[in-house]
This record gives C-alpha cells, sequence and structure tokens, in this order.
C-alpha cells in the first residue's frame, strides 16, 4: 500500500482515530464535506495492514450502487486488486447475495422473481375482494378499494421495520390486552378539557400503565402501555417547564380520539379491529405472493433475516466471514437493515463488542420515505457496549459562509443529535485553504419563467468564467421541477445531464403499438367495432398514407356497407397489404403470445441470435412487413435524432420489460396485455421508464436533492425556493399504524423539509445561487421559502436581491419569445456519444457479450451494440425457453439435495420442469413441442447424471458482485456449476441444442461451437481466479461442456484442460473488445468471411490494433 502512510498523514486527529480504532463498536458522526469517504477506504486499509484479515472478510455496506462503486475505486487507489476482493454491497445487494449463497433456504428451493407493482396491486384486488362487508378496511368508492393503497404502503413500512406477519400479529395481539387496559386510565383523567389542575393526575395515570407487564416484542419495539407512558411523561416534563397545556393538549390530540359513546378513548383502542384486518390481509398477501411465485424488494432483506434468525449455521458462518463491518450512510437505514446488522454481530464472541463501524449525520437523514430511522443513531450505544464516538467538524468542501448559511438553516431543526447529546456538538469549520473566496446570492423573480431564463443565462456566464461544466448543479425539490427547466438550457445551448423519467403510457409510439394490438385483438374476437381503430391507424406517421386516403376508404365502406379492412383488401397495393397484415396477425394471435405479436407489429428486420444456454442450428433472418421499427429505429433517425432515438428505445424496453413481468407463468396473450395496459390506467399506475440523458461530456448536472446527496460543485444553484416546494408536507391518505411502531414516514415535517434543504445547500464548495418566484407557472402567487428568513433581529446572512425584466437586459417581448422558444425547443446535441456513455457508467463484459462482439458469422460488433448494449426487445426462442427452464429445474435439483440430503425422484423433477417451461410463457404449439423434447432429455440426462450430483457443489454462481477485474475490464457472468476439490476448481457448462463430439469438429457451424465453448471456459478461468469468493485460494484448469440432450442417443461430456496461450489470447481479447466497447467503437466487419476463419482474422485484428502480438 505505498500510498497509505502519505494519505493517512493529511487526516485530521479525529479522522485518524476512526481510522485506527479497528476493534469494538465505532460511531462517527460526520458532517458534510468532512471526509468520510477517505476514512472509510483508509480504514479498511488499515484493517488488512494492522491485522491478519482477508480482504474478502470485510463487508463494507452502503446505499446504492453508485456509492459502493465509488468506494471500491477509492479503495483500488490504496490496495490494487485487494480492493476487488473486499465485500462492498448495498443492503438489497447483500440480501441478494445471501439468497443466491444458500438458496436451499429459501423458499423451499423454488426460484421465485419480483413482483411488480400492478401484480401487487392484482393480488392486493383479489383479496380485498373477498373480504367480508363488514371488514373495516373493505369501504369501496366508485367501485374502488378505499383502503388498497393505503394498506400497501402500511405493508410496506411493516416490511421496511423487518416484522414478519407473524410477528406484526403478535405486536396486534399484544397491544389489544394493553389497550384494554389503559383505556380506562386515560378516559378517567382526559374526558374533561385540558388544564394545569389535571397535571398531577395525568402523572399517575403515567406512572401505573408504565408498571403494566406486557409480552416482549419483536424487532425490540416498545410495548404500547411503554410508548403511551413514555410519550405522556415526556408531554408532562414539557408542560410543566413551559408553565403551559400546550404539550399535554398536543398529547392528548395525538393519542386519544372522541367515538360515539361521546367519550375519549386510546386512538389505538379504536382502531383495533383495523390493526386485526391489516394483519390478516397482510399475512393472506405473502402467503398469495408466495403461492404465486413472486416476492418484493423488501422481502429481499426481511427473507434474509427469517433465514438467519432459523438458521443458527449460516448464521454463524456469516458471522465468521464478516469480521468487520462497515457501514455507510447510516442514518439512513431502516428497522429491517438494522435488524439484519444485528444479526451479522450478536455472536457471544464478541461480548456486546463486535467490530463494526457506522458513519453518518442525523441532519442528513432525508430517506424516511424508504423507512430510515435517525432513531438508529441514537440506539446504537444501546445496541453495542462501550463504542468508539468519533464527531469529525472539519469541513474540507465549503466555504464558512456557506457553512454559516447551512447551519442557520439545518438549526431550525428540532429531533437533532445536537439538542439531545452534548457530546455530540458538530458545528462545521472550513478547512479546506487552498478553496478560492466564493459568494452566496439569493435572486427573487416575478415569475418561474423568468426565473429558468436568468438560470441558463447564469450558468452560461458561469461556465464562461473557467468554472467546469461537471463543476455545476441545478439541484431542484423534485424532479418535475428538472423537467420543466430543461428546455431553457436546450435552448440556450448549455448542455445538461440529468435522469429523465416518463411514463411510457403516454408515450406517443408506444400508444400506436397499443392502438395496433387493440386492432390485432378486435380482429380476433371478431368485433363489429373493429373499425373504429383503423382512423387513428392509417394516421400513424410510419404507414405515410395521406389523409385523403382514409377519407375515400371511409366514404366507401361507409357507401357500399362494407368494413374498412375489406375496402382496403379490394384496393389492391400497400393499402391491401396492410389489411392483409393486419388479418394475419389476428389469425395468429389466437395461439401466439403477446410479444409475439409485438415483434411483428414492430417489424424491421428480425435476427435470431442463441441464447446463453442453448444453440439454434438455423439463424432466421427476413424483413418482416411492419415499417413500424424501419421509421423510429433507422440508421439516419440515430444520427439525425439520437436522443429521441434512445428515449423511444428505452421507453420501448421498458413497456416490454413491466410486460414480461406481468401474469408470471402464464402465456400473456394480447387480451392479457391489453388487460395489462388498462389496469394501469384504472389503478393511476405509470410505467416509468428512468433513463439518463447527457448530451455532452461537458454537461452541467440537474439533479433532485436526493440524488445529490454525497456529490460536490463548483456552484449551485437550488432553485424554486418556495414555501409549496420544499415545504410542502405532501398529502394522500395512510391508514393509522400501531403506536407504538414508529415505521411510517411521519410526512414532511419541518426537521425533514430541513434536513432536505441542508443536503442542497452543503453540496455547494464556493458559490450557492438560491432562487425564488412571486408567481407561479399558472398565475397563482408562491410564497417564498420560510427558511431563509432571518429570525427578528438576526443579521442576513447573504444578500438577496429582486431581478427585475430590465436586470435582464431584454425586454419584455423578448423575454415571451425566449419563453416560447424554450418550451419547444429540441433537445440540444452536440454529442451523440456522450448520450451513450450513461450506458457504459458501470458496464460489465459478460461472455456472452464479448462473443457476440467477436463473432461476426452471428452477430458481430453492431449487432452486439442494438442488442446488448441499446438492448432492442426481441422476444425469446422456444428453444432457449426450454434451455431456461432445463437449467433451473437442475438448479432446483441441488437445492433439493442440500436441503434435504437426498436426490428427488424422477418423476418429480420432470415435474418441476413442467412448471419451469409454463412459466416461461410460450405459445400453446411451442409449449407442447418443448414439453416433450426437454423431458425426454431432461429423463435421460438425469438417469445417466444423478450419481455425480454432489451437495459440495455451488450452482449458478453468479459473479456480479465479485468485483472481477481483468486489467481495465470488469466482468461478470453466471457459472452453471462450480466443483472445489483438492483446492482447485473445475467447472461444468450446460448446454441445450445439438451436442458436437469434440473439439475439432469438421462441420463449418460446429467448429464456431467449438470455438465459442473454448473461449467461454477460460473466460470463466478469468472469472474465478480473480474474483473475491475464490480469487488466490484457488485456480481452475479444467472445465466440461455437458450437454443435456443426447446425440444419437448418448449424453456427451466435451472436457478440457485451459492452455496457458488460451488464457493469455483470451486476457488480451477482453482488453481490446472492453476498450472499444468504452469507445462506443464498434468496427465494420463486412470485409471478414463468416465463418471461423473469419473471426480468428478479425481477433487477430483487434488484437493487432490494440498492440498485443499473439
Amino acid at each position: 500500500m505505498p500510498h497509505f502512510e502519505e494519505r493517512l498523514k493529511k487526516l485530521n486527529d479525529q479522522q485518524r482515530k476512526a481510522v485506527e480504532t479497528v476493534e469494538g463498536p465505532v460511531m462517527v458522526i460526520a458532517g458534510p464535506g468532512s471526509g468520510k469517504t477517505e476514512l472509510l477506504s483508509l480504514r479498511v486499509a488499515n484493517i488488512i495492514r494492522t491485522t491478519d484479515t482477508a480482504p474478502g472478510n470485510i463487508l463494507c455496506l452502503t446505499f446504492t450502487d453508485a456509492a459502493a462503486f465509488n468506494m471500491r475505486e477509492r479503495l483500488s487507489g490504496l490496495m490494487g486488486r485487494d480492493a476487488y476482493r473486499v465485500a462492498i454491497h448495498t443492503f438489497h445487494s447483500f440480501g441478494v447475495e445471501i439468497i443466491n449463497r444458500y438458496p436451499e433456504y429459501f423458499y423451499n428451493g423454488a426460484t421465485f422473481v419480483p413482483a411488480d407493482e400492478i401484480t401487487q396491486t392484482k393480488i392486493l384486488e383479489d383479496i380485498f375482494s373477498d373480504l367480508p362487508h363488514n371488514n373495516p378496511l373493505r369501504s369501496q368508492h366508485d367501485e374502488k378499494f378505499v383502503y388498497l393503497n393505503p394498506v400497501k404502503k402500511a405493508i410496506e413500512y411493516i416490511k421496511k421495520a423487518g416484522l414478519s406477519p407473524a410477528e406484526f400479529k403478535t405486536i396486534v395481539e399484544e397491544n389489544k390486552k394493553a389497550a384494554a387496559f389503559a383505556d380506562p386510565i386515560i378516559q378517567s383523567v382526559f374526558n374533561d378539557r385540558i388544564s394545569k389542575k389535571m397535571f398531577s393526575s395525568a402523572r399517575e395515570a403515567a406512572r401505573v400503565i408504565s408498571n403494566y407487564e406486557s409480552s416482549p416484542l419483536p424487532g425490540s419495539f416498545k410495548s404500547l402501555t411503554a410508548a403511551l407512558a413514555d410519550s405522556l411523561a415526556e408531554a408532562l416534563d414539557d408542560a410543566e417547564e413551559q408553565d403551559a397545556t400546550g404539550p399535554l393538549t398536543a398529547w392528548k390530540d395525538g393519542w386519544t380520539k372522541k367515538h360515539d359513546d361521546g367519550l375519549r378513548h386510546l386512538a389505538d383502542a379504536l382502531n383495533a379491529k383495523k390493526f386485526d384486518a391489516l394483519a390478516d390481509i397482510y399475512a393472506t398477501y405473502m402467503e398469495r405472493l408466495h403461492k404465486e411465485g413472486y416476492y418484493d424488494y423488501n422481502d429481499m432483506i426481511l427473507d434474509t433475516i427469517a433465514m438467519l434468525e432459523n438458521n443458527l449455521g449460516v448464521r454463524l458462518d456469516l458471522q465468521e466471514r464478516y469480521q468487520y463491518i462497515l457501514v455507510d450512510e447510516f442514518q439512513d437505514t431502516n428497522d429491517a437493515q438494522m435488524r439484519l446488522l444485528r444479526l451479522l454481530t450478536d455472536n457471544d464472541v464478541h461480548e456486546g463488542r463486535p467490530n463494526i463501524m457506522v458513519v453518518g449525520d442525523d441532519d442528513q437523514a432525508i430517506y424516511k420515505f424508504q423507512g430510515a430511522e435517525i432513531s438508529n443513531i441514537l440506539d446504537f450505544r444501546k445496541t453495542y457496549r462501550d463504542p468508539s464516538l468519533v464527531v469529525l467538524k472539519r469541513n474540507y468542501r465549503s466555504t464558512q459562509a456557506i457553512l454559516d448559511v447551512a447551519r442557520h438553516i439545518i438549526k431550525k431543526g428540532v429531533a437533532r443529535l445536537e439538542n439531545i447529546s452534548t457530546e455530540m456538538q458538530k458545528e462545521l469549520i472550513a478547512a479546506n485553504a487552498g478553496l478560492k473566496e466564493g459568494a452566496i446570492a439569493h435572486k427573487e423573480f416575478s415569475s418561474r419563467d423568468m426565473q429558468h431564463q436568468w438560470i441558463a443565462r447564469e450558468v452560461k456566464k458561469v461556465l464562461a468564467q473557467g468554472i467546469p461544466a461537471q463543476e455545476i448543479a441545478v439541484i431542484a425539490r423534485k424532479h418535475s421541477d428538472l423537467e420543466a427547466l430543461v428546455p431553457y438550457f436546450h435552448s440556450a445551448k448549455v448542455p445538461v445531464a440529468y435522469e429523465r423519467q416518463q411514463n411510457v403510457l403516454r408515450e406517443p409510439h408506444i400508444l400506436q403499438l397499443v392502438a395496433m394490438a387493440r386492432f390485432v385483438d378486435s380482429i380476433m374476437r371478431k368485433r363489429e367495432d373493429a373499425d373504429d381503430c383503423l382512423p387513428e391507424i392509417l394516421s400513424f406517421p410510419f404507414w405515410n398514407i395521406p389523409r385523403a386516403t382514409a377519407w375515400e376508404i371511409s366514404v366507401t365502406a361507409h357507401k357500399e356497407r362494407m368494413p374498412w379492412l375489406a375496402v382496403m383488401r379490394r384496393s389492391g397495393g400497400q393499402l391491401a397489404a396492410i389489411a392483409d397484415f393486419f388479418i394475419d396477425c389476428g389469425a395468429r394471435a389466437t395461439y401466439e403470445t403477446a410479444e409475439e405479436i409485438l415483434h411483428e407489429l414492430l417489424g424491421g428486420p428480425q435476427e435470431i441470435i442463441p441464447h446463453d444456454d442453448t444453440e439454434e442450428e438455423i439463424f432466421v433472418r427476413h424483413d418482416m412487413f411492419s415499417p413500424f421499427r424501419s421509421y423510429y429505429f433507422n440508421k439516419e433517425s440515430f444520427e439525425k435524432h439520437p436522443a429521441q432515438y434512445l428515449q423511444f428505445l428505452s421507453s420501448l424496453q421498458s413497456f416490454v420489460g413491466a410486460l414480461r413481468e406481468y401474469h408470471r407463468g402464464k402465456p400473456v396473450m394480447v387480451r392479457d396485455m391489453l388487460e395489462f395496459v388498462d389496469m394501469h390506467e384504472t389503478n393511476n399506475l405509470p410505467i416509468n421508464n428512468t433513463s439518463p440523458f447527457v448530451n455532452d461530456a461537458r454537461a452541467i448536472r440537474l439533479m433532485s436533492a436526493h440524488k445529490a446527496k454525497g456529490l460536490e460543485f463548483e456552484a449551485v444553484f437550488v432553485i424554486n425556493c418556495q414555501e409549496d416546494v420544499w415545504a410542502d408536507t405532501g398529502g394522500g391518505r395512510d391508514i393509522a399504524l400501531p403506536s407504538n411502531l414508529p415505521i411510517s414516514p411521519a410526512g414532511d415535517t419541518l426537521d425533514d423539509q430541513l434536513r432536505l434543504f441542508y443536503v442542497a445547500l452543503t453540496r455547494a464548495k464556493r458559490l450557492l445561487y438560491l432562487t425564488s418566484y412571486h408567481v407561479d407557472q399558472r398565475g397563482k402567487e408562491s410564497a417564498k421559502l420560510g427558511f431563509l428568513t432571518p429570525e427578528e433581529g438576526a443579521p442576513q446572512l447573504f444578500p438577496s436581491e429582486t431581478v427585475a425584466v430590465a436586470d435582464m437586459e431584454r425586454t419584455p417581448e423578448d423575454l415571451l419569445s425566449a419563453q416560447w422558444s424554450a418550451r419547444h425547443a429540441g433537445p440540444f446535441v452536440p454529442d451523440e456519444k456522450a448520450l451513450l456513455a450513461p450506458l457504459l457508467e458501470t458496464y460489465q463484459l459478460s461472455v456472452t457479450h464479448l462473443q457476440n462482439f467477436l463473432n461476426i458469422a452471428d452477430s458481430g460488433p453492431l449487432a452486439f451494440f442494438e442488442k446488448n448494449l441499446l438492448r432492442f426487445p426481441e422476444p425469446k426462442t422456444a428453444s432457449s425457453a426450454m434451455g431456461t427452464a432445463m437449467h433451473g429445474t437442475i438448479q432446483r435439483v441441488y437445492k433439493h439435495l442440500k436441503s434435504g440430503g437426498v436426490l428427488p425422484a424422477t418423476n418429480d423433477v420432470l415435474a418441476w420442469f413442467d412448471e419451469l417451461l409454463f412459466h416461461e410463457r410460450l405459445n400453446e404449439k411451442d409449449h407442447a413441442h418443448m414439453l416433450v423434447r426437454g423431458r425426454d432429455a431432461l429423463k435421460r440426462f438425469y438417469e445417466e447424471k444423478k450419481s455425480s450430483f454432489s451437495t459440495s457443489a455451488m450452482i449458478e454462481f453468479d459473479f456480479k458482485n465479485q468485483g472481477v477485474v481483468v486489467g481495465d475490464a470488469h466482468l461478470t457472468g453466471k457459472i452453471d456449476k462450480i466443483i472445489v476439490a483438492d483446492g482447485a476448481i473445475t467447472v461444468s457448462d450446460l448446454k441445450t441444442g445439438r451436442a458436437i463430439k469434440n473439439w475439432s469438429p469438421s462441420d463449418p457451424y460446429d467448429k464456431i461451437k467449438a470455438w465459442k465453448y473454448r473461449r467461454q471456459l477460460a473466460f470463466y478461468k478469468l472469472l474465478i481466479e480473480h474474483s473475491r469468493e475464490f480469487g488466490g485460494k484457488y485456480t481452475m484448469n479444467n472445465g466440461v461442456i455437458e450437454f443435456m440432450e443426447p446425440l444419437n442417443d448418448q449424453i456427451v461430456d466435451l472436457p478440457v484442460t485451459i492452455e496457458k496461450d488460451e488464457i493469455e489470447r483470451m486476457e488480451a481479447l477482453i482488453s481490446a473488445v472492453y476498450k472499444k466497447i468504452k469507445a462506443l467503437d464498434f468496427p465494420d466487419v463486412s470485409q471478414y468471411s463468416q465463418d471461423l476463419k473469419g473471426i480468428i482474422a478479425f481477433e487477430d485484428d483487434l488484437l493487432r490494433d490494440a498492440g498485443t502480438v499473439q
């Protein structure tokens, strides 16, 4: 670690203390810009340097993929290759890793998939429909269930609290007993108007209630009586200190409600039936979710918690594996994540002092909507014995003036560590002596549009001063605020980078596909009103049909009382061809799936490329009829309008991706797809397409305050500083949860609003601009944000100026013209490669991608670009679906073997295959064919191979989070089977499709197969030997291709020993191809022959260009 000492010397005393305190629990309170990222990196390096801990025994947890990536990059500068062996995860990717590592302990060995929002809603709708009419949550309005979405939210909160259905039910039952005890006591005191005379009786009530003995509750939550008594005592303390009844009145309003009997009752006592109903719905929801093979996002943590609590052996294994744990952004942890941390650190050997360090700042706790609880910071010292406390007060980012303004804002908050503990005083001091002098300005405008125009012009001025574009950020409260600003930057020709969010069901080209699908469905059903769809469809631009032609069809159809399709067929030419196309699609829709019909409606050149697990013997290439794809996704469109092209493609990916998650386990036909669309519309559920937009490598950043967290910029514009923007309390109905479960977001309280604004301000290094306006876009008056107003008598911390039209150096007419131009300006794109750059920010090269790039016989670089980078949606082939089902079946066999110690019966294996193939959602014809083919092959393969199945084999091992880096290339992949023996690893890859007998076949197509298989096993050797799990411990010299389908009635294995020259060539090819991909350089390969000889020639040229001699 050549740079460790040099970087350690730069730390201040408190940072050094955090780095050097490697044993026991440590809590670091780190304000913005206090160097916590450097501290975390140096601490990991110091642990490895001063102990005998291996990198793989250190676990770092954070909250975003970007934060995990940045942490690893910083570590690599200290530790080199060892940085990629440290386990760096988000909480959810860590949950996924545990599920993948111990699959036999989850879902009874079955393979579950995430449930999308529409699936969750549909399951809840079915549950609500089955509720009895007197259930307190069954209320309906306009045929919709009033409590459905509130219940869905409540279940999400309960899961984030780490509570299973049984645990939540336990709390509800215990609370009913506690409420029955406390309710009469509360009534006796609080039925009268609040007065100071009742303070003593209220104090006695709190004492009596606190003495109630309740059973311990799951998840370390307080009993209802303890929460009730503590809050009442606190309200009384405040009331007596203030000599006022206000705090007690507020307590009464929060904890009690008047009932029909005219008496005051505990709110929890009155809500008891709703809590019961919620507990039952939660249990039924989880039961049905799992029955249909689903889990939702929050289950990854919840199911991991349940597994660890019920499997001591696995828990001990993980506790032994992760000897040091570091948690970044600790203030953002929710109860479930905290419960997981306790399970990883509760080994008796630690005596309450495990090696865990958490870093956080209560003033930056802005993820309350994700269930985060700053109480975890307060409880850390209760959870772990004698933790070390480090408070970082020196700020290396901002000027003191910016820090003073930020502190002025945040000190208005109530629930802050500084107000609770004298040890946690954290007034930040600017410590970056090299920072140039800065400025703070608050600009007020007459309208929002005027504000937008000024921001665009001012950013241009800042750029002209020499500040790099990447050092300028515009930060807003909501993403929609940024969307409104983007056109002004396009109009001013200022490149921008931001995350675009759109509902694809509002995108014109998606609506056109849906309209055509509705017409196909109408033809299939022989509906009399089918003609109603055609006027709209024929107006779509890709048909290029004049409006007059459509009018003529309408007149003729009306005059001769003929259907439009009949008129079109009689007309001949293009119209007849269109009619025949839709009639054919209508006929095929009776047996083909929605995705297959969509594929026809998209049109364009069709090219079927083999799936990872199978080999197609025939490659189908033909031009399809529909001009949709050639109109929207042609080369000219990409060259002239790349931003629009990528937006359209991203929306199409989102739509098809959401459709693939719908109705798991059932073929989705056209009518199901239309139901899917209608359900989204009826329930106001968008299909969101969130995609990055960057139109130049030198682009300013536009982001929400939440997205800006953890970043810093030379100049920051915090926009729309209005009461109804940054201090908006939101809205919407939420169902009440038990009062002793502080698990639901309290709404945007003053503290929440202050923290978010504080985060926005503290992103700035030198220049901070705050902007507000008097009239919003609807012409309504809008008040300036109250945070910005100093207390009476206090000095103004920054200058505030009202910008008039004259100050803009433009006439009112010019401003109106600029406003209109901005709203109608298309995206400004000076650099098309910058648009594609976000696709590669965290790109990992897989063997499939590598082979698609190199295999010019079947695909090649340009096809790789379209299919693997742009990911144009293509339906899965029937053979690929069968291969996936067969792989899944073998994986389930191993799960069964590991969990029960015995192999399943052949009939059980075949039944699993039937289930998994059904989940592939093939059309009826393909399903019937692949069912017979797959069953026959699987039965033969299993009977012949089952004696070789072992509990020690690792199945479907995923390398995505293994930190594999070869040269500069980040690699990923999934290996079918890994067998460890005598310090060496053998890899098996399972294949469906026609087998080859040896590594030197004579058939030209088989030669390419053999090339692919050897390359694949060489790639796997690099994955193994450079991974966090196996690197430095094992070598892989041998691999085998196992063909699952018999050749000439024989099951074929193709073993190989990987030679040194193969690895050297593979490393060189990986480096050359990775550089080409990152540079978005996709060479023309038309000059090469489409056979193995051409592939090798292309490889040689790539290596020669890269300066590698082979």
